[in-house]
């Protein structure tokens, strides 16, 4: 099992999924809006133990971007750890000037 690329090929893994030492990887992710405004979204990759001092190996891109109306906008998110070791993290896409329906 590996991610897939905009282009549809296969992004490198490991076979148990997890990434190789010193290799990065990529997901890609489709973010909708369904409703009939553009809606900013701001993408935000903490630490789930609220430590924001800490080096994350993950990123996201782009970080900041508008969906238009009834569309979708495709996101990467990247993992390249610089050592060994388990990482958690909690991935959020905020609407600043949204509301919860």
């Amino acid at each position: 099992p590996g991610g897939s690329s905009p282009t549809g090929g296969a992004m490198p893994m490991s076979p148990s999924g997890m990434a190789d030492f010193g290799q990065g990887v990529t997901e890609y992710l489709r973010l909708s809006n369904p409703k009939a405004i553009p809606c900013d979204v701001q993408l935000v990759v903490k630490p789930r133990d609220g430590d924001g001092s800490k080096k994350m190996p993950f990123t996201v891109e782009p970080e900041h971007f508008q969906i238009p109306p009834h569309d979708s906008q495709q996101v990467a998110v990247h993992f390249k750890p610089d050592r060994l070791g388990s990482f958690s993290a909690m991935f959020q896409a905020l609407v600043p000037a949204g509301s919860d329906p």
